[in-house]
């Protein structure tokens, strides 16, 4: 008979290592969060979207109702 045995401590380590570090996201949450802010706004200053291609030019009645609204 053949008997094989398979040493896994260090992978079951490793295993609860990662469990661990999974059991709050928040901290990765955030740092996405603030990511996608920031990248947001960059895309706003710019007047693109996320795949980079401009935005369309603002039609008449868009830069009238803002025109309207330069006293605020």
């Amino acid at each position: 008979m053949i008997k094989i045995e398979i040493d896994d401590r260090q992978v079951l380590d490793a295993l609860r290592r990662l469990q661990k570090a999974a059991a709050d996201l928040r901290p990765a949450f955030q740092d996405i969060g603030e990511y996608l802010v920031d990248a947001t706004k960059r895309r706003f200053a710019a007047g693109t979207a996320p795949d980079g291609a401009p935005w369309a030019p603002n039609r008449p009645a868009t830069l009238a109702r803002k025109k309207g609204k330069t006293g605020r």
